[in-house]
């Protein structure tokens, strides 16, 4: 009989990497459960209450704080520098598994609809215009044409067509 010895079995090795493990699984199904419980759930309903708004007959009668009411929360971010006549809303649900937010981004004009000046009644009530979701706005078709003033001399000053 030959007499060796048995290797030691670390355990205390083992159970930390087995409980480092379960914390992560557990953390990994919490932020799963979240994400397909809570986050993409409210972000759906919101979205479709946005395109209910959309496909309205005239979706400019609905207000910044229309919109706000409809959707149950505060904007998570204001955005006036993309255009002087607009005002971009984002809309934000975290997301439970911290790669990807839900995002909605709407489209406000400043001006009331038909009409070229701002009612100074209206300051702060900003005017649905068009939304996004789930991707970036696209200037060419969620913003309003731009109004251009093309000024023309109606009366020219006379041409002298002889030589004198």
């Amino acid at each position: 009989m030959s007499a060796t010895k048995k290797p030691r079995i670390n355990r205390k090795g083992s159970s930390t990497r087995l409980t480092l493990l379960l914390v992560l699984l557990l953390i990994v199904g919490l932020g799963c459960a979240y994400e397909f419980g809570v986050a993409r759930p409210n972000y759906q309903t919101a979205w479709e209450a946005v395109k209910v708004i959309d496909n309205d007959s005239d979706p400019s009668n609905f207000t910044s704080k229309d919109i706000d009411e409809v959707i149950g929360q505060e904007a998570f971010r204001t955005d006036d520098s993309m255009r002087e006549d607009c005002i971009v809303k984002t809309y934000r649900w975290r997301s439970g598994l911290l790669v990807k937010n839900h995002d909605i981004h709407i489209v406000f004009s400043k001006f009331p609809p038909l009409m070229i000046e701002r009612n100074p009644d209206l300051e702060g009530v900003y005017h649905y215009y068009s939304a996004v979701a789930g991707q970036p706005l696209d200037p060419e078709l969620n913003f309003p044409i731009q109004k251009e003033t093309i000024v023309q001399n109606l009366n020219p000053p006379p041409v002298n067509m002889g030589g004198g």
